[in-house]
């Protein structure tokens, strides 16, 4: 039975209140602004660091592309991988309380969703501008490298929905 796990409201700015919310449909794709992958292998997480620290290989999402194709695109992109079946986790739902010059190209209601997927193919590592480092990562020292209030719930989640407690391996059925 999935644990009750309560996530965080925060803002983005002034202007945007954001919260994580599990979802097992789809939004409509002209509310998703980005996307985010859970990319596990080998029972660890697949964690990138930008300069500004570490987290989930993910980015913002092109005005043709599919929350799907955006999410391998961008796994593909910042951590070289190429991804396996997705499944949606959910999403970090962003309400405009009032515009803002940062805010103003965004739906008022816009989703970062974030997709679960196994790891299927590593490639070479290059480094660039926007990532300086991929790691696979023991579930039991991500929230060390991330320990931000409103990571730590989601990655929780993950992990009891997925099962992924180190003691046992998954595969998604289907």
């Amino acid at each position: 039975m999935q644990k009750k796990i309560t996530f965080p409201v925060s803002h983005w700015g002034k202007g945007t209140e954001v919260q994580f919310m599990p979802m097992n449909k789809m939004v409509p794709s002209n509310q998703v602004t980005s996307c985010f992958v859970f990319a596990v292998h080998d029972n660890k997480l697949l964690m990138i660091r930008p300069p500004r620290g570490w987290g989930l290989p993910g980015g913002h999402k092109e005005p043709d592309e599919s929350p799907e194709e955006c999410v391998r695109r961008e796994a593909f992109e910042e951590a070289v991988v190429e991804l396996g079946k997705l499944d949606l986790i959910g999403g970090w739902e962003a309400k405009k309380i009032f515009k803002t010059e940062t805010n103003a190209k965004y739906p008022d209601l816009a989703y970062q969703l974030l997709y679960f997927a196994e790891v299927e193919k590593i490639k070479p590592f290059r480094s660039d501008f926007e990532v300086l480092e991929r790691a696979l990562v023991n579930m039991k020292d991500v929230t060390e490298l991330n320990s931000s209030p409103t990571f730590e719930p989601v990655f929780l989640y993950t992990l009891d929905k997925y099962k992924l407690n180190g003691r046992s391996h998954f595969k998604l059925s289907g």
